[in-house]
Protein backbone atom coordinates (compact mmCIF):
# COMPACT_ATOMS: atom_id res chain seq x y z
CA UNK A 1 0.00 0.00 0.00
CA UNK A 2 2.85 2.16 0.65
CA UNK A 3 5.44 2.00 -1.81
CA UNK A 4 9.06 4.18 -1.87
CA UNK A 5 8.74 5.94 -4.64
CA UNK A 6 12.12 5.88 -7.01
CA UNK A 7 13.48 9.49 -8.12
CA UNK A 8 12.21 11.31 -5.07
CA UNK A 9 12.48 15.33 -5.28
CA UNK A 10 14.44 16.46 -1.97
CA UNK A 11 13.67 20.22 -3.20
CA UNK A 12 12.48 22.09 -0.12
CA UNK A 13 10.49 24.77 -2.07
CA UNK A 14 7.96 22.11 -3.67
CA UNK A 15 8.01 20.42 0.22
CA UNK A 16 6.81 23.87 1.83
CA UNK A 17 4.42 24.61 -1.18
CA UNK A 18 3.19 20.83 -1.23
CA UNK A 19 2.45 21.79 2.82
CA UNK A 20 1.06 25.13 2.89
CA UNK A 21 -1.13 24.30 -0.02
CA UNK A 22 -2.84 21.15 1.90
CA UNK A 23 -2.80 23.46 5.17
CA UNK A 24 -4.89 26.13 3.67
CA UNK A 25 -7.06 23.36 2.16
CA UNK A 26 -7.49 21.80 4.80
CA UNK A 27 -8.57 24.84 7.13
CA UNK A 28 -6.67 23.70 10.30
CA UNK A 29 -6.97 26.91 12.47
CA UNK A 30 -10.84 26.02 12.02
CA UNK A 31 -10.02 22.18 12.90
CA UNK A 32 -7.80 22.81 15.67
CA UNK A 33 -10.79 25.31 17.71
CA UNK A 34 -13.30 22.55 17.25
CA UNK A 35 -10.92 20.09 18.35
CA UNK A 36 -9.71 22.24 21.34
CA UNK A 37 -13.35 23.17 22.74
CA UNK A 38 -14.04 19.39 23.35
CA UNK A 39 -10.63 19.46 25.60
CA UNK A 40 -11.83 22.84 27.22
CA UNK A 41 -15.36 20.50 28.12
CA UNK A 42 -14.02 17.61 29.76
CA UNK A 43 -10.71 20.04 31.84
CA UNK A 44 -13.00 20.29 34.74
CA UNK A 45 -13.92 16.37 34.98
CA UNK A 46 -10.21 15.52 34.12
CA UNK A 47 -9.36 17.84 37.38
CA UNK A 48 -11.46 15.67 39.43
CA UNK A 49 -10.09 12.64 37.76
CA UNK A 50 -6.41 13.64 37.94
CA UNK A 51 -6.64 15.13 42.35
CA UNK A 52 -8.96 11.92 43.23
CA UNK A 53 -6.07 9.40 41.56
CA UNK A 54 -3.16 11.78 43.21
CA UNK A 55 -4.58 11.72 46.80
CA UNK A 56 -5.67 7.88 46.53
CA UNK A 57 -1.88 7.31 45.43
CA UNK A 58 -0.07 10.02 47.92
CA UNK A 59 -3.00 10.90 50.67
CA UNK A 60 0.39 11.78 52.40
CA UNK A 61 1.47 13.77 50.68
CA UNK A 62 -1.79 16.74 50.70
CA UNK A 63 0.65 20.04 51.86
CA UNK A 64 3.15 18.94 48.79
CA UNK A 65 -0.04 18.66 46.09
CA UNK A 66 -1.41 21.92 47.52
CA UNK A 67 1.55 23.67 47.06
CA UNK A 68 1.66 22.49 43.27
CA UNK A 69 -1.71 23.47 42.80
CA UNK A 70 -1.06 26.64 43.66
CA UNK A 71 1.64 27.68 41.29
CA UNK A 72 -0.86 27.29 38.41
CA UNK A 73 -2.63 30.64 37.02
CA UNK A 74 -4.45 31.67 39.87
CA UNK A 75 -7.88 31.20 38.11
CA UNK A 76 -7.25 27.63 37.40
CA UNK A 77 -5.75 27.58 41.01
CA UNK A 78 -8.84 28.75 42.47
CA UNK A 79 -11.03 26.01 40.45
CA UNK A 80 -8.55 23.12 41.30
CA UNK A 81 -8.04 24.12 44.93
CA UNK A 82 -12.29 23.95 45.14
CA UNK A 83 -12.11 20.84 43.52
CA UNK A 84 -9.51 19.62 45.88
CA UNK A 85 -11.05 20.76 49.44
CA UNK A 86 -14.90 19.37 47.80
CA UNK A 87 -13.02 16.02 47.31
CA UNK A 88 -11.08 15.91 50.54
CA UNK A 89 -14.42 16.27 52.13
CA UNK A 90 -16.49 14.06 50.02
CA UNK A 91 -13.95 11.84 49.76
CA UNK A 92 -16.60 10.35 47.61
CA UNK A 93 -16.24 7.48 44.83
CA UNK A 94 -19.21 8.22 42.77
CA UNK A 95 -17.52 11.40 42.07
CA UNK A 96 -14.75 9.88 40.51
CA UNK A 97 -16.53 7.35 38.93
CA UNK A 98 -18.63 10.10 37.15
CA UNK A 99 -15.60 12.22 36.82
CA UNK A 100 -14.16 9.31 34.96
CA UNK A 101 -17.00 8.78 32.49
CA UNK A 102 -17.32 12.04 31.67
CA UNK A 103 -13.30 13.00 30.96
CA UNK A 104 -13.28 9.88 28.81
CA UNK A 105 -16.61 10.85 26.69
CA UNK A 106 -15.88 14.48 26.62
CA UNK A 107 -11.95 14.06 25.88
CA UNK A 108 -12.46 11.30 23.49
CA UNK A 109 -14.91 13.51 21.57
CA UNK A 110 -11.65 15.58 21.44
CA UNK A 111 -9.76 12.75 20.43
CA UNK A 112 -12.23 11.20 17.76
CA UNK A 113 -12.34 14.83 16.35
CA UNK A 114 -8.44 14.94 16.44
CA UNK A 115 -8.02 11.71 14.20
CA UNK A 116 -10.75 13.46 11.96
CA UNK A 117 -8.72 16.02 11.29
CA UNK A 118 -5.07 13.31 11.03
CA UNK A 119 -7.57 11.62 8.10
CA UNK A 120 -8.08 14.97 6.59
CA UNK A 121 -4.38 15.79 6.32
CA UNK A 122 -3.42 12.51 5.16
CA UNK A 123 -6.40 12.22 2.75
CA UNK A 124 -7.85 9.32 3.54
CA UNK A 125 -11.52 8.34 4.32
CA UNK A 126 -13.19 6.95 6.93
CA UNK A 127 -15.76 4.23 6.30
CA UNK A 128 -15.78 2.10 9.58
CA UNK A 129 -18.47 2.28 11.61
CA UNK A 130 -19.93 3.78 14.63
CA UNK A 131 -18.72 1.13 17.33
CA UNK A 132 -15.14 1.11 15.92
CA UNK A 133 -14.54 4.66 15.61
CA UNK A 134 -15.48 5.42 19.24
CA UNK A 135 -13.80 2.56 20.68
CA UNK A 136 -10.54 4.20 18.92
CA UNK A 137 -11.11 7.08 20.69
CA UNK A 138 -11.60 5.82 23.68
CA UNK A 139 -8.56 3.61 23.77
CA UNK A 140 -6.25 6.66 22.33
CA UNK A 141 -8.09 8.81 25.32
CA UNK A 142 -6.96 6.37 27.83
CA UNK A 143 -3.45 6.38 26.86
CA UNK A 144 -3.38 10.17 26.34
CA UNK A 145 -4.82 10.17 30.10
CA UNK A 146 -2.33 7.96 31.01
CA UNK A 147 0.23 9.86 29.50
CA UNK A 148 -0.62 13.00 31.00
CA UNK A 149 -1.04 11.45 34.46
CA UNK A 150 2.58 9.85 34.48
CA UNK A 151 3.96 13.38 32.85
CA UNK A 152 2.27 14.60 36.27
CA UNK A 153 3.25 12.16 38.29
CA UNK A 154 6.97 12.83 37.56
CA UNK A 155 6.54 16.20 37.71
CA UNK A 156 4.78 16.75 41.38
CA UNK A 157 6.62 13.73 42.62
CA UNK A 158 9.72 13.36 41.12
CA UNK A 159 11.97 14.33 43.89
CA UNK A 160 10.24 11.99 46.11
CA UNK A 161 10.47 9.28 44.21
CA UNK A 162 14.06 10.11 43.83
CA UNK A 163 14.53 10.61 47.71
CA UNK A 164 12.64 7.51 48.40
CA UNK A 165 15.21 5.28 45.90
CA UNK A 166 17.99 7.28 47.25
CA UNK A 167 16.98 6.30 50.72
CA UNK A 168 15.74 2.50 50.12
CA UNK A 169 18.68 1.26 48.22
CA UNK A 170 20.92 3.43 50.36
CA UNK A 171 22.79 5.03 46.99
CA UNK A 172 25.48 7.84 47.44
CA UNK A 173 24.95 10.42 44.90
CA UNK A 174 27.47 12.28 43.64
CA UNK A 175 28.12 15.39 41.26
CA UNK A 176 27.97 13.10 37.75
CA UNK A 177 24.65 11.29 39.27
CA UNK A 178 23.00 13.98 39.94
CA UNK A 179 23.65 15.43 36.83
CA UNK A 180 22.70 12.73 35.14
CA UNK A 181 19.72 12.58 36.97
CA UNK A 182 18.66 15.72 35.92
CA UNK A 183 19.49 15.03 32.82
CA UNK A 184 16.98 11.78 32.32
CA UNK A 185 14.55 13.87 34.19
CA UNK A 186 14.58 16.12 31.40
CA UNK A 187 15.25 14.00 28.45
CA UNK A 188 12.17 11.40 29.60
CA UNK A 189 9.56 13.94 28.90
CA UNK A 190 10.71 14.29 25.56
CA UNK A 191 10.72 11.16 24.88
CA UNK A 192 7.48 10.05 26.20
CA UNK A 193 6.09 12.99 24.24
CA UNK A 194 7.83 11.77 20.93
CA UNK A 195 6.20 8.56 21.18
CA UNK A 196 2.52 9.18 22.30
CA UNK A 197 2.90 12.19 19.26
CA UNK A 198 4.50 9.33 17.03
CA UNK A 199 1.87 6.71 17.39
CA UNK A 200 -1.04 9.20 17.20
CA UNK A 201 0.33 9.61 13.68
CA UNK A 202 0.66 5.77 12.85
CA UNK A 203 -2.39 4.67 14.39
CA UNK A 204 -4.72 7.93 14.41
CA UNK A 205 -5.48 7.84 10.38
CA UNK A 206 -7.68 5.87 9.01
CA UNK A 207 -6.14 3.71 5.84
CA UNK A 208 -8.12 0.95 4.21
CA UNK A 209 -7.22 -3.18 5.20
CA UNK A 210 -5.74 -1.67 8.33
CA UNK A 211 -2.74 -0.44 7.01
CA UNK A 212 0.08 2.08 8.60
CA UNK A 213 2.27 4.64 6.97
CA UNK A 214 5.89 3.97 7.35
CA UNK A 215 7.41 5.07 10.37
CA UNK A 216 9.71 7.68 9.13
CA UNK A 217 7.52 10.37 8.26
CA UNK A 218 5.58 9.88 11.15
CA UNK A 219 8.35 10.19 13.82
CA UNK A 220 9.13 13.20 12.05
CA UNK A 221 5.76 14.51 12.56
CA UNK A 222 6.17 13.57 16.17
CA UNK A 223 9.56 15.40 16.64
CA UNK A 224 8.15 18.91 14.82
CA UNK A 225 4.87 18.47 17.66
CA UNK A 226 6.83 17.41 20.76
CA UNK A 227 9.51 20.58 19.89
CA UNK A 228 6.16 22.68 18.94
CA UNK A 229 4.24 22.05 21.81
CA UNK A 230 7.66 22.27 23.84
CA UNK A 231 7.87 26.17 23.23
CA UNK A 232 4.44 26.96 23.35
CA UNK A 233 3.95 25.51 26.91
CA UNK A 234 7.56 27.52 27.74
CA UNK A 235 5.91 30.45 26.34
CA UNK A 236 2.67 30.08 28.72
CA UNK A 237 5.09 29.43 31.68
CA UNK A 238 6.95 32.69 30.60
CA UNK A 239 3.23 34.50 30.75
CA UNK A 240 2.63 32.71 34.00
CA UNK A 241 5.78 33.98 35.37
CA UNK A 242 5.97 37.80 34.28
CA UNK A 243 3.16 38.96 33.36
CA UNK A 244 0.36 36.73 35.83
CA UNK A 245 -0.60 40.30 37.34
CA UNK A 246 -2.19 41.14 34.34
CA UNK A 247 -5.03 39.56 35.45
CA UNK A 248 -5.81 42.50 37.87
CA UNK A 249 -5.89 44.79 34.70
CA UNK A 250 -7.69 42.51 32.35
CA UNK A 251 -9.95 41.14 34.61
CA UNK A 252 -10.35 37.19 36.57
CA UNK A 253 -10.46 35.26 34.00
CA UNK A 254 -7.35 36.28 32.02
CA UNK A 255 -5.42 33.39 33.24
CA UNK A 256 -8.44 31.22 31.91
CA UNK A 257 -8.55 32.93 28.37
CA UNK A 258 -4.69 32.28 28.25
CA UNK A 259 -5.13 28.66 29.36
CA UNK A 260 -7.25 28.31 26.59
CA UNK A 261 -5.26 29.68 24.10
CA UNK A 262 -2.04 27.11 24.92
CA UNK A 263 -4.54 24.25 24.83
CA UNK A 264 -5.69 25.36 21.05
CA UNK A 265 -2.31 26.34 19.92
CA UNK A 266 -1.39 22.74 21.43
CA UNK A 267 -4.05 21.18 19.52
CA UNK A 268 -2.64 23.31 16.00
CA UNK A 269 0.64 22.23 16.33
CA UNK A 270 -0.03 18.65 16.74
CA UNK A 271 -2.79 19.12 13.71
CA UNK A 272 0.03 20.95 11.61
CA UNK A 273 2.52 18.54 12.40
CA UNK A 274 0.17 15.69 11.18
CA UNK A 275 0.51 17.73 7.94
CA UNK A 276 4.33 17.61 7.87
CA UNK A 277 4.42 14.16 8.19
CA UNK A 278 1.48 13.80 5.64
CA UNK A 279 3.36 15.67 3.16
CA UNK A 280 6.85 13.52 3.40
CA UNK A 281 4.70 10.46 3.25
CA UNK A 282 2.87 12.17 -0.42
CA UNK A 283 6.67 13.08 -1.64
CA UNK A 284 8.22 10.38 -0.97
CA UNK A 285 5.95 7.09 -1.44
CA UNK A 286 3.47 5.97 -3.98
CA UNK A 287 -0.12 5.66 -1.98
CA UNK A 288 -2.46 2.75 -3.02
CA UNK A 289 -6.11 4.28 -1.52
Amino acid sequence: MFKKKENINNNKQIFFKDLFSHIKQDNIAMLSSQTAFNFVVALVPFLVVAINLILFFASSEILTIQEYINKLPEELANIANELFYFIINQKSTSALSLGIIITIWSSSKGVKALINSLNKSFETEDNRGFIYNQLKSIIFTILLIIFIMVALGGVVFGDLILSWIVSFFKLELNNFSRSLIYFLKAIIPLILMISIFTSIYLFGPTFKQHKIPPFKPCFIGGVVSTIGCTIITYAYSFYINNFGNLSSVYGPLMGIMILFLWLNYTVLIIIFSGEVAATLLRLNYDIKK
